[in-house]
């Protein structure tokens, strides 16, 4: 199994995931379709 201390590591990525794709697709709704 994973050591207990990368338990918050893995929340921070996720998080970080999660407000990137958020702020991506923002962006591209925003400026319209990269075509």
């Amino acid at each position: 199994m994973f050591p207990p201390w990368t338990v918050p590591a893995v929340e921070n990525v996720a998080h970080f995931s999660r407000a990137l794709f958020a702020y991506v697709a923002i962006v591209t709704v925003e400026n319209g379709p990269r075509t």
